[in-house]
């Protein structure tokens, strides 16, 4: 992993770098190829990939609404999924979530 040291006070965090979500450096990672290869008769297709996210989403401000966008745009630039669905994590506010939303599950309020 790429990291970039952060120093705060006494503490220093690694961060991962901009370039660890590129949809190359995650095409690696997870072993898919961008364009499948040619199959002979005798194989048998390969059944789709399907991928969820569950997450927060944006519009909602939020670090991990943005890094859910991120990720689903780079596994949706992949010829080997056919579908990425997302399911975002809701809170007291309401959101006009784009398409590739198909479910809001509605966090439990702090107690």
């Amino acid at each position: 992993m790429i990291t970039k040291p952060i120093a705060i006070n006494s503490f220093t965090l690694s961060v991962p770098s901009k370039a660890e979500y590129e949809p190359k450096v995650i095409q690696r990672r997870l072993g898919l190829k961008n364009s499948p290869e040619p199959y002979s008769p005798t194989q048998s297709t390969p059944k789709p990939l399907r991928v969820a996210l569950i997450g927060s989403y944006v519009p909602r401000k939020c670090g991990i609404a943005t890094f859910t966008h991120d990720i689903f745009h780079s596994l949706n630039s992949f010829d080997s999924i056919d579908k990425v669905d997302v399911f975002a994590m809701g809170d007291e506010d309401a959101y006009d979530y784009p398409s590739e939303v198909v479910c809001e599950i509605q966090q439990a309020p702090h107690s």
